[in-house]
């Protein structure tokens, strides 16, 4: 239910801002970990130039150092404190 309303959301501000440049490719993460990782490591795959989510902070930590490997923006969901790496 979140997540259907998070891309919702995303869904709408991508309309009103009439660009053809930006697409998005979701993902589901299943909520868990292992579930990020797998989706971030498809989302490279496809070539995203920033990633927006996961929502729980497990899954951001199960992925951060993936993106920071590979140079990829991340913006976190997270209502947990977190910390730039």
């Amino acid at each position: 239910f979140l997540g259907n309303a998070l891309l919702k959301s995303a869904q709408m501000a991508i309309f009103d801002n009439k660009s053809d440049e930006i697409y998005l490719y979701p993902l589901d993460t299943k909520g868990n970990p292992q579930g990020a990782r797998k989706a971030v490591e498809k989302a490279i795959e496809h070539g995203v130039h920033i990633i927006i989510g996961p929502v729980f902070s497990n899954s951001v930590f199960a992925i951060s150092e993936i993106v920071k490997e590979k140079n990829i923006p991340l913006i976190a969901l997270s209502t947990d404190k977190l910390y730039a790496w």
